[in-house]
């Protein structure tokens, strides 16, 4: 736990994932917790761990957020305050859902893709009351001009952005004629994989509009018998698809983000897979997967969350294979060469060896 100060008061907020040494808020959090307007029923777009929910709380009427993780860390880090009313439950929605209407103000966190920022900010507008003020705040090392002109094309010029520290500031209000999005049509992005295959994804989604060369190296050294194969941190569900190819009778694919669950989703179907056949579960670090079940897991992690380097998620993952594998099952898992996950992987399993190597990435097969 580390304590938020602001004018709302002081707040104990975690990420809640164990062994990240990362805060639960950044300077852009606090930009935005320092503006000051008259709002009773506020929306906050790509919320992360609750730096913009917990002090707002009693003010806040919908939380679009994307993470399974980060979702069950806003509920844990509410329930640690004694400041914060219990009896209000704001509404909690993804991406993929249609987004409420009615609040008189909005907040924001830009995300690093730009593709991203314009889909939520085209839909951002719809949420509040032409006139009602809508604010924006990202790092300044993820913010680009591209944001600033999405900024522009989508409010007009009257929009004030400024450097506050280490954050970037957009303040602005909602246009009398807002940019007016289907809310049927995602903005699918279709990738060619290695086989041929089509890979969907959404804005968002790890290795977006392109086939991650990890993921190369992993497909590379995949086994030549499965059966029951866990997707973990499945991404557009290139690995499970492979895994299903190559024979695996059924896969689970997971992720903690919904975007890359629906990304899995669309491009299994595009395949002409039957549904009976696969199971697409949104949580964090596949904790709602039922335990025992695989003969293979799959796992091409995240070694960063935001721009900072951390393994905690690599830690996480390791540990659950370990609870998803049968006896005897295989882990298989790439990760950048320089950061030697087979060493992590011996404190959690067994017969760990480097199956493939190409400089950058390494393959590691593990035992249950």
């Amino acid at each position: 736990m580390h304590q938020l100060t602001c004018n709302f008061g002081t707040f104990d907020l975690s990420t809640g994932q164990a062994g990240s040494r990362l805060k639960a808020w950044d300077a852009a959090d606090l930009a935005l917790l320092r503006l000051e307007f008259p709002a009773s029923n506020i929306a906050v777009v790509g919320a992360r761990w609750g730096a913009l929910v917990v002090p707002l709380w009693p003010r806040i009427g919908t939380v679009v957020i994307d993470s399974a993780a980060g979702r069950a860390a806003i509920e844990r880090n509410r329930s640690h305050q004694g400041n914060v009313p219990p009896d209000h439950l704001p509404r909690f929605l993804s991406d993929l859902v249609p987004w409420h209407t009615g609040h008189d103000a909005v907040l924001m966190r830009v995300p690093q893709s730009v593709d991203l920022f314009d889909w939520q900010l085209a839909r951002a507008c719809h949420m509040a009351q032409p006139g009602a003020p809508i604010a924006m705040a990202a790092m300044a090392s993820t913010w680009s001009g591209g944001h600033t002109d999405v900024i522009h094309r989508l409010l007009g010029s009257q929009v004030s952005i400024r450097g506050e520290g280490k954050a970037r500031v957009a303040h602005g209000v909602v246009p009398h004629q807002p940019p007016a999005p289907d809310e049927a049509d995602l903005p699918w992005v279709s990738t060619q994989g290695p086989d041929g295959e089509q890979l969907f994804s959404l804005p968002g989604v790890f290795s977006h509009s392109r086939v991650d060369p990890g993921a190369r190296a992993l497909l590379s050294a995949l086994p030549k018998r499965m059966s029951h194969v866990v997707d973990l941190g499945c991404g557009n569900g290139i690995l499970g698809l492979a895994a299903k190819r190559r024979g695996a009778q059924t896969v689970t694919f997971t992720d903690d983000s919904a975007r890359a669950i629906a990304a899995a989703e669309e491009t299994w179907r595009a395949a002409g897979l039957t549904a009976a056949d696969a199971r697409f579960v949104h949580c964090d670090a596949g904790a709602d997967v039922p335990e025992g079940e695989a003969d293979v897991v799959l796992c091409n992690p995240p070694f960063h969350q935001g721009r900072a380097q951390t393994l905690h998620i690599v830690d996480a993952m390791l540990l659950r294979s370990r609870k998803l594998l049968r006896r005897g099952g295989r882990l298989l898992m790439v990760g950048n060469r320089h950061l030697r996950h087979e060493r992590r992987a011996a404190g959690v399993l067994a017969g760990v060896r480097v199956v493939a190597d190409d400089g950058r990435f390494s393959v590691i097969v593990a035992r249950r």
